[in-house]
């Protein structure tokens, strides 16, 4: 079972909202198209560990490089920021949970 949050707001992060929403899942999944360390997942992981220590928080994003240019799909590829490198990605993290 997945669920998936859209963040519209970060300042205030919405932290109680997103435990709330989080329910008794222990897994968030962050993608985002920002440069590694300056996107929100590690805030995110901060504030959500305070009231659920238990939760992990992984992700994907631009990685630690300077970014390359190309149109939106390719580059979505290239950084495995696309539909199906997401669900790898995840099915990869949740199998290693287990």
């Amino acid at each position: 079972s997945v669920g998936v949050v859209r963040l519209l707001t970060v300042d205030p992060l919405p932290t109680a909202t997103l435990v709330k929403e989080l329910g008794s899942c222990r897994l968030i999944f962050v993608v985002e198209e920002a440069h590694e360390s300056s996107g929100i997942k590690e805030v995110l992981a901060w504030e959500i560990n305070r009231f659920v220590p238990d939760c992990r928080i992984d992700g994907i994003d631009l990685g630690g490089n300077f970014a390359c240019h190309g149109d939106i799909p390719s580059l979505h590829k290239h950084y495995g920021l696309d539909a199906t490198s997401i669900a790898s990605r995840i099915k990869e993290v949740v199998q290693n949970e287990n």
